[in-house]
């Protein structure tokens, strides 16, 4: 597993979490604090957890929304 936190300052405003299995990369947790939310850090940690996935030569991403999770379903089709 590879985690990541995301920091403004001191504070921690969120965090991301990969882990890389032969050539898949599963996304396991992107979570940003609620009060930093809707500023695009949710995007930001995507497109770093992407970036590892790519540099591991991973041939597909998995992962899992609950389908009550509106935000995320919003960042998943906002990457693409």
């Amino acid at each position: 597993y590879q985690i990541w936190l995301m920091f403004e300052g001191q504070q921690q405003v969120g965090h991301g979490v990969v882990q890389i299995i032969l050539d898949e990369a599963h996304l396991l947790n992107i979570t940003v604090k609620p009060e930093n939310q809707g500023r695009g850090l949710g995007l930001t940690l995507l497109e770093h957890l992407m970036s590892i996935a790519y540099k591991a030569e991973a041939r597909e991403c998995f992962l899992e929304v609950r389908d009550s999770n509106r935000a995320a379903f919003r960042l998943y089709e906002r990457y693409g």
